[in-house]
């Protein structure tokens, strides 16, 4: 069963004359991003695969993510920049998905990554900045059918917030 990690990006700063793609994380965007790769490693959760929307923000906030979930093991991590990502369309990069792969760690945006849940798993939820959803589909990469996939976890950043993560 293949597993599927949707994460919005960490809190973005809106700094004067940078464009939408150009936009950096604001320091909570950051501290999000390190907690959720904290839990990551501490469920052993780690990704087989990361896409990544082209967006500053995003690769910024995988790039945290993956430094607190695996340390020096991130660059083992295949990391692929995503153009379809920011456009919003989640479901093109899921189809070029290798069929081998077994978890996949998507970092996006609104409102493709929720469109994504309510096509695979009908949940009509609230995605705040660093949220991050688990979902287990019953299907190959290239086949996502809508209604197949199992919503598994929902974390928000004030969830994780002051949580210590351990290894289990």
């Amino acid at each position: 069963m293949a597993q599927l990690l949707l994460l919005r990006h960490g809190k973005s700063a809106w700094p004067v004359g940078v464009t939408d793609l150009d936009r950096p994380l604001a320091p909570r965007g950051e501290r999000d991003a390190r907690a959720v790769g904290a839990f990551l490693a501490a469920r052993r959760l780690r990704p087989d695969l990361v896409a990544c929307s082209p967006a500053r923000r995003t690769q910024a906030t995988a790039a945290l993510v993956l430094e607190a979930a695996g340390g020096a093991e991130q660059a083992q991590i295949p990391l692929h920049m995503e153009e379809d990502l920011y456009d919003g369309d989640v479901f093109a990069v899921l189809r070029r998905v290798p069929a081998e792969v077994g978890r996949v760690l998507v970092v996006g945006h609104e409102p493709g990554l929720l469109e994504v849940l309510g096509r695979l798993c009908g949940a009509a939820v609230r995605l705040p900045t660093a949220a991050l959803a688990l979902i287990e589909l019953n299907a190959p990469w290239a086949e996502q059918p809508a209604g197949l996939g199992v919503l598994q976890l929902l974390l928000t950043p004030k969830l994780l917030a002051g949580a210590k993560w351990t290894t289990v």
